[in-house]
């Protein structure tokens, strides 16, 4: 009994010893908001804008000369009923909902994600972080995919750069061919907070002007430390379940003894 006590307590305190952070990012998989439809945001930045998809300020806007081609997705949507433009049109994805076999589907997390066409006027979506400790080590990942508007033609190439504060890394650009699709996948960055609050910002990138690359963003999360390289328990956990196993083996010498 009492083993199969300890045994309990120890499995407990292993699985808290590798439970994950808490994110720090508000709406990271891009479920709030007050749109109905797939939608162009940020347009204008007119005040407000950052409520529209809660939590996340599009930069820029009309009045500063950047036109921002941010749009948020629902589920279904991308490549047949596209979203919804503030020119009274539909941007769509080419896909196989409008006859493009490319192999498109939507973010493996489920539900809306973002779609930003990175080729010109760029200016990033942000978040304001708060609750960082000045010198720790947090971590960044986020899910990702690449495509191209309906009704254009050519090769493209898309990618992320990505900011927390004053650090900023980048993806890869993935090359993406006439009508492609480029599949999700996670990426992970690792910042150094320099500020108890600092801003998280991501910037779409993409090439030609000509042929609009989209890029894809879902499932954003900024986590406290650093991510283990590989699924064997830490340490902690190891030293813990060997007392356990000794603990076993001792009362089963001693059942022996006595018998």
């Amino acid at each position: 009994m009492f083993i199969r006590k300890a045994l309990i307590s120890l499995a407990a305190m292993a699985a808290l010893s590798g439970a994950a952070h808490a994110n720090l990012v508000q709406n990271g998989d891009f479920e709030t908001t007050v749109f109905t439809e797939s939608s162009q945001f940020g347009f204008y930045n007119l005040p407000g804008d950052q409520n529209k998809v809660l939590n996340w300020n599009p930069t820029g806007g009309y009045e500063t000369g950047v036109v921002n081609y941010m749009f948020l997705f629902k589920p279904g949507t991308a490549t047949s009923t596209g979203a919804h433009a503030v020119t009274g049109d539909q941007l769509m994805i080419a896909g196989p909902g409008n006859g493009v076999d490319n192999g498109f589907v939507d973010s493996p997390s489920g539900g809306n994600y973002i779609g930003i066409l990175g080729n010109h006027n760029q200016s990033p979506l942000v978040q304001s972080i708060s609750g960082l400790t000045v010198g720790e080590q947090y971590t960044l990942s986020f899910d990702w995919a690449a495509g191209q508007q309906l009704g254009f033609n050519g090769a493209t190439t898309s990618g992320w750069t990505v900011t927390l504060g004053a650090e900023s890394y980048a993806t890869a650009m993935i090359a993406n061919p006439d009508h492609g699709f480029q599949p999700w996948r996670e990426q992970t960055f690792t910042f150094t907070a320099t500020s108890t609050t600092e801003l998280l910002q991501f910037m779409a990138r993409g090439t030609p002007s000509g042929g609009p690359p989209a890029a894809f963003l879902d499932n954003v999360r900024l986590e406290a430390g650093v991510p283990p390289t590989s699924n064997v328990p830490e340490p902690t956990s190891l030293s813990l379940i060997g007392l356990a196993l000794g603990a076993m083996g001792l009362s089963r010498r001693r059942k022996k003894a006595s018998a």
